[in-house]
Formats: structure tokens, C-alpha cells, sequence
């Protein structure tokens, strides 16, 4: 084939996305590889629950897609809802294990509904199509649309599942099936080596046919300080601001960080940022612990257009991430190039304090851009070394994440799809 028709065959050809975990307006790595596309003028459709649709900031003016819900019986879907709240009752009288077994119901309501959904969607499709499945249900159902077909399977897990980690049987039952119809994507994508090693090992998969990429956004990197919260908050800009962004509890460290406010130096400010809203109770303990210290609390999202301005009106980010209650899960031990805020941060050269995750001394301090805590009572004396040299760190974000650039990994990888399965 010539190169002309090449070319014209991979401009023809459709990506389709497979979630049944989450949301797309969730998953920043394929809202980004959506973007990538979008410039190569593909038509795109993303497969989802559909009692998804307004949980979050949907705003994405430049970012063009088609959304397919899967079905949901209003009927069915609340007798499933349901029983699992019922179910979860029998925790309080210590049948833990019996009480699973309403969860269990409701999984297999919706995860058969996402399926069924997908299969009736593509089953008369004609063109040659690729199809991207982000987790084992969504596997499943990318599966059945391609198997016997013309159609191209890639597994691009956005959660690393192990199967020592997983609690319930119907995980465990799914990561059984996520391994045996691994083998057959045409390409494997993973969020760095240590994850592809652990995925590779778990899926019985090769490690040299899983490629790596990073969860960076698209887009060049710069030094830009914006004063999104300055403006907000009437924080005065001779302050430097911290910034937490993302959810609040235990595993993210924010309690133990409140705790240390009182520590803060006086020429800082928090601030914690989160989409989604909390509990009235809560959000009022939140505040008042908040009320005596330079600490601010922001629970107003931005569209995927624009979140860079949370990003760059900041001077230090936070990337706090540890042990809930004792327990560690192997999906955040080894989080390598997986967390989206990270790269944000590095994206506007802004220096990061992260807590000591496997690889992560190496790759924060071993590069330059941040600090490693092994507490998060270190926080401001961390901030203070950094600000010692602020422009160096600052100045070694950029490479860093010029070297890790999102857009080389994801045209790397598709462009040999591509080329391999439509020429």
C-alpha cells in the first residue's frame, strides 16, 4: 500500500473508549489522549454508565466526543441499589461477609447492563475500529466487540488490579478474566516500569509487549505563576501558596497536615482544593479547624480546558499519598507515572513535596523538582529547603517534564497500532 493510502486508511479509522469504573470526565490520561486524536480529525465514542452524567464538571469546549450510556432501567437499577444498602446493614451485627453479598448483586447488575450495552452498540458496526478498555469489565464487553471481528483490542488499564489486593470474590473472579483476555489486545499500555512489570506478571503478559506511558497533560511546559487563588481568597501575593489538590481523608494525608498547620510559617498559605462537595457536618468541622491559620479551602472545579490555572497559582504542590488505616494497596505503592497532578504541577515548573512512595526519592529528588517526606510533619520544613533554590527546582520541572511528554509516548504507541493492523 502506498503511503498516501496509508495515510488515508489510519485517518479513517474510529477510536472507541471502554469505562466501566469511572467516569471519562475522570480519567485526565485518555481526556488527553481523546485531545490527541480530536487533532487527527478521528470520531470518537466513549462507553459509560450512565448514572455517571453530572457528577462531575462536564465542561470541555475543546475537546470532541460522543458519549454512549449504557442501559439503565430506572426500575432495576434501584431494586440492585437497593439490596446492596440493605445488605450493607448486616455490618453493624458483625456479618461482614454475608453483607458483601448486596455489593456483589449490584456489580453484576451493572457490569452485565455495560456489557449487553456495548454488544447491541457495535455489533453491526462495518468499518475496522479500534477499541481501548480501561478496566476487566470494560475488557469484557471490548472483547465481545472485537472477537471474530475486524476490530482491534488495546488494554489500557487505568487502575493497576493485583489480585492479592482485591477483597471481594467478584474482583477476584474479574481479575481471572482480565488475565485470560489480556493476551488478546493487539497493545497493552501501562503507567511506567514498575507498574508494567507488576502487570505483567500478574497477566501472564510479556513485559516487552506492555509499553509505558505518562499521565501528562498535553501541551508545552513554561514557568507561569497565575493568581487564581489570590483572587479568590484576597491571599496577599507576597505569600507563598501550598497547594493540595484532590480528595480529602487519612490516605491523602490532609487530617495529619491540619494537625500541623500550627506550624506553618507566616509567610505561607494553604490551600486545599477538591471537586466534589462535602457533608454539611463535615465541611463545617473542615472549616473551623482551618479558621485560625492561613488556610483555605476551594471546592470550586474548572473545565479539563482550564484546570491549568489551579495548577500554576500555586508555589509548592502537594502529592501526599500513604496508608489508609494500616492498609497499603499496591495500585498507589507503585504509582510511578500514574498521578495527573504531578505532572500538572510540572508542567508550570512548580515544585513538589511528595510522601515516599517506591521509586518516587529518585525520581523527585534524584531530579531535582521537589522533596520526599517520610512525614507529613515535614511539610513546611521541606517547603523551606526548596525555597532556598526555588529557581533551580523550578527550572528542572520543565525538563523533566519535557522529557516525559505525554504526546511522544501516545504517538509512539498508536502510530505502531496503526501501522501494524490498518495498512
Amino acid at each position: 500500500m502506498s503511503d498516501d493510502k496509508a495515510e488515508i486508511m489510519q485517518r479513517q479509522v474510529n477510536i472507541n473508549y471502554l469505562i466501566y469504573y469511572e467516569s471519562i470526565y475522570q480519567c485526565t490520561p485518555w481526556m488527553n489522549s481523546i485531545r490527541m486524536f480530536n487533532a487527527e480529525k478521528r470520531k470518537i465514542k466513549v462507553y459509560q454508565r450512565k448514572y455517571f452524567d453530572g457528577k462531575y464538571n462536564e465542561e470541555h469546549d475543546s475537546i470532541k466526543f460522543d458519549i454512549i450510556n449504557s442501559y439503565n432501567p430506572k426500575f432495576l437499577f434501584q431494586l440492585f441499589y437497593q439490596t446492596a444498602r440493605a445488605f450493607n446493614l448486616l455490618k453493624k451485627i458483625n456479618l461482614k461477609r454475608i453483607s458483601n453479598l448486596g455489593i456483589t448483586l449490584n456489580y453484576l447488575y451493572t457490569s452485565f447492563i455495560y456489557i449487553f450495552t456495548v454488544y447491541v452498540k457495535t455489533r453491526k458496526l462495518k468499518t475496522k475500529e479500534i477499541f481501548i478498555a480501561g478496566d476487566p469489565v470494560s475488557l469484557i464487553a471490548a472483547y465481545i466487540a472485537v472477537r471474530n471481528k475486524k476490530h482491534v483490542l488495546i488494554y489500557w488499564p487505568l487502575e493497576l488490579w493485583v489480585y492479592k489486593d482485591l477483597k471481594l470474590m467478584y474482583f477476584k473472579f474479574l481479575k481471572r478474566i482480565e488475565k485470560k483476555l489480556n493476551r488478546y489486545a493487539s497493545g497493552t499500555l501501562e503507567f511506567g516500569s514498575q507498574r508494567r512489570m507488576i502487570l505483567s506478571r500478574e497477566n501472564n503478559i510479556p513485559v516487552e509487549n506492555i509499553s509505558v506511558i505518562p499521565n501528562a497533560p498535553v501541551g508545552e511546559p513554561k514557568l507561569e505563576r497565575n493568581y487564581y487563588f489570590n483572587e479568590i481568597f484576597g491571599i496577599p501575593s507576597n505569600k507563598k501558596i501550598i497547594l493540595y489538590a484532590g480528595g480529602f481523608g487519612y490516605f491523602n494525608g490532609i487530617p495529619q497536615l491540619i494537625d500541623n498547620l500550627k506550624n506553618m510559617p507566616g509567610d505561607y498559605a494553604l490551600v486545599l482544593h477538591s471537586k466534589l462537595e462535602m457533608k454539611k457536618k463535615n465541611l463545617e468541622e473542615l472549616l473551623g479547624r482551618l479558621k485560625p491559620y492561613n488556610a483555605y479551602l476551594s471546592f470550586k472545579p474548572l473545565p479539563f480546558d482550564k484546570i491549568n490555572l489551579i495548577y500554576s497559582s500555586c508555589d509548592i504542590g502537594l502529592m501526599l499519598m500513604g496508608p489508609d488505616k494500616g492498609n497499603w494497596d499496591t495500585n498507589y505503592i507503585y504509582a510511578d507515572w500514574s498521578p495527573g497532578k504531578m505532572f500538572n504541577y510540572l508542567q508550570y515548573g512548580v515544585p513538589l513535596i511528595t510522601t515516599k512512595l517506591e521509586g518516587y526519592k529518585e525520581l523527585i529528588e534524584g531530579n531535582g523538582v521537589g522533596k520526599v517526606v517520610e512525614d507529613i510533619n515535614q511539610v513546611f520544613t521541606k517547603a523551606d529547603e526548596i525555597m532556598l533554590d526555588v529557581t533551580s527546582y523550578k527550572n528542572n520541572c520543565l525538563k523533566l517534564f519535557n522529557g516525559l511528554k505525554f504526546e511522544k509516548y501516545h504517538k509512539l504507541f498508536f502510530d505502531g497500532i496503526l501501522n501494524t493492523n490498518f495498512n
